[in-house]
């Protein structure tokens, strides 16, 4: 099979790897992370995967930064992680039930929206968001217990 003509940066090795080198190879890889992470419907392994986020943070080091503290960041994903977050949480695989108000609002910041980054007060808000999930949920066990006398 003969390797696809690749734009520079891209390279195919006979043993199917794919290698991204130099800025233009940096651009592509960076876009199909950002892409991965930040396309809607939001994909939460993809979200709130740390691996991902480190190379995005390396890849996107040299570049402006999306903020959402100076009016730059225009999609409103809280309620979409919010969700991201709470069933990672309910399987187990997201420490979020031992975590410290502030090591959740810091995974929100360092992780979930990186390379991005995203204001204190949405972070809070995003906590909040999950709270008031389980809550209702907690509110509705305790309503058919009590229709049912269990």
């Amino acid at each position: 099979m003969k390797a696809p003509d690749l734009p520079n940066g891209i390279s195919l090795s006979p043993d199917g790897y794919v290698a991204f080198s130099g800025k233009s190879g940096r651009t592509l890889l960076l876009g199909l992370l950002l892409r991965a992470k930040f396309a809607r419907p939001l994909e939460r392994h993809a979200v709130l995967n740390g691996w991902m986020t480190r190379l995005a943070k390396d890849l996107s080091a040299d570049w402006p930064t999306q903020n959402a503290e100076d009016g730059k960041w225009g999609v409103d994903f809280r309620d979409e992680v919010a969700a991201c977050i709470l069933q990672d949480a309910k399987e187990g695989s997201l420490p979020w039930w031992t975590m410290t108000e502030d090591e959740r609002i810091g995974f929100i910041r360092d992780t979930a929206f990186a390379p991005h980054s995203v204001s204190k007060f949405d972070a809070e808000e995003i906590v909040l968001a999950v709270q008031d999930e389980v809550l209702r949920a907690e509110r509705l066990v305790n309503a058919v217990a009590k229709a049912t006398g269990k």
